[in-house]
């Protein structure tokens, strides 16, 4: 859901995210389709997920952040032509790496993925016995994988928050939609 902004006060905090937002958007003009992605050795991971779209990841990370260089791409659709929608970073470590500068990019983990293969199936708490029905098993070596979500490119902002952990805008219904209605 929406995720509180905490207010960046210091003018070279600032002006530091600033240039990290410029850096990364340098990569939404650089890989704005699945087809240009699959082109730089990206490839699917996970199947369409309402509010998260679909998760493609690079051909490797480590335990740093690079704003220039997210290991995971978010597309809406799996089509050559689908539009990339958000970015994600991601790093194997102890603990969540610094990221963005301020207080607002907030990192997660999934400790627990039903996956067949490289594939993931199934969300953190799926049953193992479910789980196992599809072909897949629990990941429990992902504990320490950590994940950024960063919505930025034009006309797919979240209005849950720059770094939210999920995007309303990426066909999901909630409950203010769907009042709406």
């Amino acid at each position: 859901g929406p995720q509180e902004c905490i207010p960046i006060t210091d003018p070279a905090d600032q002006l530091a995210l600033q240039a990290e937002l410029a850096t990364a958007g340098e990569v939404i003009d650089r890989l704005p389709t699945v087809a240009a992605a699959e082109e730089a050795g990206y490839g699917q991971i996970a199947p369409y997920v309402p509010g998260m779209a679909v998760h493609y990841i690079g051909p490797g990370f480590d335990d740093t952040f690079d704003a220039a260089q997210p290991e995971m791409l978010l597309y809406n659709g799996t089509d050559p032509d689908s539009p990339l929608v958000g970015l994600s970073y991601v790093a194997l470590a102890e603990e969540p790496p610094e990221g963005f500068t301020g207080p607002n990019d907030v990192w997660h983990n999934h400790p627990g993925l039903c996956m067949v293969g490289n594939f993931v199936v199934g969300i953190d708490g799926t049953p193992e016995d479910l789980c196992e029905s599809v072909g897949g098993s629990i990941n429990r070596a992902l504990a320490n994988l950590w994940m950024m979500h960063l919505w930025q490119v034009p006309g797919w902002e979240s209005q849950w928050g720059l770094f939210s952990g999920e995007n309303p805008a990426i066909n999901i219904v909630t409950s203010d939609m769907w009042n709406k209605r």
